[in-house]
């Protein structure tokens, strides 16, 4: 038999040994320190313990692997209570090929303890991320079980600081309820709650920090700090941080319970406020420039077919750009023409919502004093969630003659500091930066020569290097480069025409690539102006497009104002 590990409070062995596992698989368990990688999927409680009424709780978990090779899955055991911790329990786990593995009591079976609670952390290690079904149960009638289905959420699903969600409490039934919240992230997550009673009338106000990593689970009233009773409802603020954040009523009388997640207010967009109000119709005759320009969006079940929302996301905005967070949020980031009492000034608009409806921000640029206004946003969200935007800006006293790409970063997708030049052509000026990553590699596209693009390469998107112009054509019509986004094991840019076919009216199209020196044109047309909604005109160009936590993709596109 194998050496049974040391179960303890944080036990300190640093041997790893296999162990065995109910469907025959083998298992390795380790109270190593963990790696610190973020995780997959969180599943925010799991137990083996005894509770009120004479309960039992344990936690199943089936993990199946979908796909045709084999893969590998790590999975941390964070203990409630106490913060994320290096020495906290971790547990590799292999699956073949369509196989599904079961633990039916997950700390006995594969962490090796009686009794305890936490947090499930998962994340693949090879191939892709097993489907995962977690069932927390307790002794039920003789012979059966009772119990509750728990979901395995992405970080995207944590509520993150600003937002708002509700809880609501079972009445017509004897019932206990058990609130919890699980910290994501690196910050504490700071909430505050207003209990209200079944009338709307405010009963009670609370607030409890959860430390970061940390699981918390309690009944309802202690959780909150204020009393909670049957039919009310639990109103949520997270002031910081991020927190996934449940209730669970049980049956005081069978046991039986459920699982509710709290969920984000729609429209509540992390509390925050626009800056200022779109403006509509446009400003002069002109045929292109963000005066006249309008920005619209479309969507997408695969990034290649594509259909019109009707959507006008502002007036008077060119040149779009797109970004996802790690939370779901979507940043389009564009020049705005009129910006309030300003002009001609790079903004972002936020969604929580996939793009339905936006909040408008103004963006703080550190580091451009007495440079040419920057324009033409391009941004990139890193791993660690650092937002880092290209511009074109130039020196100061040089005009726009001397356009180059500058870089600059920051935590919140609206304040940015300089952090010097990213790109400067061997000759003339480099103009709307686009990027995107193929491999270790990041490319760089820029306009500045006619019908050309000005291609440059970094190993880490700080400083690029001119590789070459390149002339990428649709039907025999020249492409300009517009905005790229990872595309399985390479990157797909969307294009538009250089100039309308004669008769015609522009259009986009799309390249692709998988290893960022061959790029090919993808068949078809992503989309053409639509002269019958009134809303476009000129054709349509500069497509920013966004992949989607729900996986679909979103794009935002420029037209000229009827």
């Amino acid at each position: 038999m194998p050496e049974r590990l040391p179960h303890g409070p944080r036990g300190a062995s640093r041997l790893l040994r296999p162990v065995p596992v109910l469907s025959g698989a083998l298992a390795l368990l380790s109270v190593a320190p963990a790696p610190a990688q973020p995780a997959d999927r969180v599943v925010p409680a799991v137990a083996a313990t005894r509770g009120l009424s004479g309960s039992h709780w344990r936690t199943m978990l089936q993990l199946h692997n979908p796909s045709s090779a084999p893969c590998r899955v790590r999975l941390v055991l964070r203990p409630a209570g106490s913060a994320a911790s290096e020495t906290d329990p971790w547990a590799d786990v292999e699956l073949g090929p369509g196989q599904t593995r079961t633990f039916v009591d997950l700390l006995r079976d594969l962490f090796r303890l009686e009794e305890g609670s936490g947090s499930l952390e998962m994340r693949a290690l090879a191939g892709t991320l097993p489907v995962p079904s977690v069932r927390v149960y307790s002794d039920g009638p003789p012979g059966g079980t009772v119990g509750l289905s728990v979901p395995a959420l992405a970080l995207s699903e944590a509520l993150p600081a600003g937002s708002e969600a509700v809880l609501l409490v079972p009445e017509g039934f004897d019932l206990r309820v058990n609130v919890g919240g699980r910290a994501v992230g690196e910050a504490p997550a700071g909430l505050s709650f207003t209990v209200r009673g079944a009338d709307g009338a405010p009963t009670g106000t609370g607030a409890r920090t959860i430390p970061a990593g940390t699981l918390v689970q309690l009944p309802a009233s202690e959780f909150v700090g204020a009393s909670v009773a049957p039919g009310d409802a639990i109103l949520v603020r997270v002031e910081s941080g991020s927190v996934l954040l449940y209730a669970t009523p049980i049956d005081d009388v069978t046991n039986d319970a459920s699982f509710q997640l709290a969920e984000a207010v729609p429209g509540s967009c992390d509390g925050l406020v626009s800056d200022f109000t779109p403006p509509t119709g446009r400003v002069g005759d002109a045929m292109g420039g963000p005066g006249v320009m309008r920005l619209m969006t479309a969507t997408s079940p695969d990034g290649l077919a594509f259909t019109r929302t009707g959507q006008v996301v502002t007036d008077q905005g060119d040149v779009p750009d797109l970004a996802v967070d790690a939370r779901g949020r979507v940043y389009l980031y564009y020049v705005g023409w009129t910006v309030g009492t300003e002009r001609n000034k790079p903004v972002v608009a936020i969604s929580c919502d996939e793009g339905r409806s936006w909040v408008y921000k103004k963006l703080v640029l550190t580091g451009f004093e007495g440079m040419a206004d920057p324009v033409d946003p391009d941004v990139q969200v890193l791993p660690d969630g650092t937002f880092r935007i290209y511009l074109t800006s130039a020196p100061p006293g040089a005009g726009m003659d001397g356009a180059r790409t500058y870089r600059a970063e920051g935590t919140d997708g609206i304040r940015f500091t300089a952090q010097g030049v990213a790109f400067q052509p061997p000759s003339g000026v480099a103009l709307d930066p686009s990027t995107v990553r193929v491999g270790s590699t990041w490319h760089l596209f820029t306009g500045g020569q006619p019908g050309s693009n000005r291609h440059a390469t970094s190993p880490d998107g700080t400083v690029f290097t001119f590789l070459r112009e390149e002339v990428f054509t649709r039907e025999g019509r020249p492409q300009l480069m517009a905005n790229g986004i990872p595309s399985g094991t390479g990157a797909r840019f969307y294009t538009f025409d250089a100039t309308p076919p004669p008769g015609g009216t522009t259009a986009i199209g799309s390249v692709s690539t998988t290893d960022g020196a061959t790029w090919t044109a993808d068949p078809g047309t992503r989309l053409v102006m639509d002269s019958s909604s009134g809303k476009e005109s000129n054709g349509v160009k500069d497509p920013a497009v966004a992949a989607l936590p729900g996986g679909t993709f979103l794009m935002v596109y420029a037209t000229r104002i009827p």
